[in-house]
């Protein structure tokens, strides 16, 4: 059940930003189309600083729940300079990345002098905490439609889309809609907040929610599958 709720989060949650839910099947690392974005354990300057391959603090953090700062602070790393060597490393990429042409030097400069708290918040991020942030919005999705968290998993578990589960609750689709909305502009507002998306692309993906939203309000688990054996 906690998979179906994680996928359908995913469509919903997300559904604003393809390349993000391309980046989560991919563990967030980095792609040729968002070159600058911020992966902490992917950062050659983390490994370096901390004497660890990727695939080694992955699992460390992984299989004891630990934040990264956490792993740095048994090897006498503080969290000032993790943030520090990942800020400067990421600082080349947003530069090299306009460079390039794929991001405007205002983004850059933007996104450059925010990314301290966004970075901070991955250091020290633990992989429950990124748990309970997918629980969290579950809850709130739950509550607008009247349901509990586990009613809502079972019955998107059982193929239903989140527009069929608002009839059923007699919601309406203009209230889960909104819901929706509000938690993914939060969401976006956010990513800006912490130096993490570009604010002209964030202005972008809020053009595009409204008809996101309706699209994925109707997907049911299962559907890409089905399309395929057609």
């Amino acid at each position: 059940m906690k998979a179906v709720a994680s996928l359908v989060l995913a469509f919903t949650l997300c559904a604003w930003a393809p390349q993000q839910m391309a980046d989560a099947k991919e563990g967030g690392r980095h792609h040729h189309d968002r070159p600058y974005g911020l992966d902490i354990m992917g950062s050659s300057a983390v490994q370096r600083l901390l004497n660890v391959d990727e695939a080694t603090l992955r699992q460390a953090l992984r299989d004891k729940d630990q934040s990264l700062a956490e792993f740095a602070a048994a090897k006498k790393v503080s969290v000032d300079d993790l943030v520090a060597a990942i800020a400067k490393e990421r600082a080349a990429l947003l530069d090299k990345a306009v460079s390039e042409g794929k991001l405007t030097a205002a983004d850059a400069e933007q996104m450059k002098s925010r990314q301290a708290a966004g970075i901070k918040m991955k250091v020290t991020a633990k992989p429950s905490d990124w748990k309970l942030w997918k629980q969290k919005r579950l809850q709130l999705l739950a509550e607008t439609l009247k349901m509990e968290p586990a009613q809502l998993t079972d019955q998107l578990k059982q193929g239903k889309s989140l527009a069929e589960i608002a009839s059923s609750q007699n919601v309406s689709q203009d209230k889960l809609k909104a819901a929706l909305h509000t938690m993914m502009t939060d969401r976006i507002n956010q990513k800006v907040a912490n130096g993490l998306l570009a604010p002209s692309k964030a202005e972008k993906w809020k053009e595009k929610l409204n008809e996101q939203i309706d699209k994925r309000i109707h997907f049911k688990h299962g559907m890409n599958k089905h399309k395929e054996h057609e």
